[in-house]
């Protein structure tokens, strides 16, 4: 039988720590909750004391909020999952460096998803000194991507991602230099991750950086672009119209 992942619950609302200790019990049984905390202040004492894997933290709280609990610590050694009542938080540099972020009230379906994701990485404590030192930057300030993939962890710089292509619940993402990497986001994750780094959602399956366009060519339905890898992707009819417009074609 596997080791469970022992995890702690770091939320100041007594209502929001029932509801998720609760749903975690009855569809995520790898979990154990091993402690729960209703302030930051008591949750980094618990956090030294109890060494969890994983951390289900609250963002907004009196006092010391999750970004500055995140801050106390010298060392991070286990994994985030951040919960909010906020969907502004969730536009931020959350969705490059945690394992995920839940949205208040939590759904079951996100969390099973989130829980999913669970592998305790090397890389735990670059992501999180990279989350903590842009936290308050905008999408458009951010010039790295880290990427969820199979062996880990890949820091990888959006300026060298051409393409991004879907595989139902994962990502394929193609660079500059010929590598790729299977990323475990959707690809309506990566849209809104890059959508104003110059990426642009020309098919449901695909997105593009548009600093690497090659070419369009017409055709039945919306036509193919080419990129600068000499990739031809379809153009879908629905957004032909909107992708033409965006170069005054």
């Amino acid at each position: 039988m596997n080791e469970k992942i022992k995890a702690i619950i770091i939320d100041d609302e007594k209502d929001g720590r029932t509801v998720l200790s609760t749903l975690i019990k009855l569809y995520c049984p790898q979990v154990e909750i091993i402690g729960e905390s209703s302030s930051g202040e008591q949750g980094l004492i618990m956090i030294e004391e109890l060494n969890p894997a994983l951390v289900f933290l609250d963002i907004d709280m009196p006092g010391m909020n999750g970004f500055s609990l995140l801050k106390k610590l010298k060392e991070i050694n286990f994994e985030v999952i951040f919960v909010t009542a906020h969907h502004h938080y969730a536009l931020k540099a959350i969705k490059h460096s945690a394992l995920d972020y839940l949205l208040k009230p939590v759904d079951k379906t996100e969390l099973i998803e989130a829980i999913g994701k669970f592998k305790i990485s090397s890389s735990v404590n670059e992501r999180m000194a990279y989350l903590l030192e842009n936290e308050t930057k905008d999408l458009s300030e951010l010039k790295q991507i880290i990427l969820n993939v199979r062996e880990g962890y890949v820091f990888s710089e959006i300026n060298e991602i051409v393409r991004c292509e879907a595989d139902g619940n994962y990502t394929t993402v193609f660079f500059k230099n010929g590598d790729k990497q299977v990323a475990s986001k959707t690809l309506k994750e990566f849209e809104n991750l890059l959508s104003e780094h110059n990426f642009w959602r020309i098919h449901k399956s695909h997105l593009i950086n548009l600093k690497y366009l090659k070419k369009y060519i017409k055709g039945e339905g919306g036509g193919n672009v080419v990129m600068t890898d000499n990739s031809e992707i379809e153009v879908s009819r629905r957004n032909k119209d909107a992708f033409l417009k965006k170069f005054n074609l």
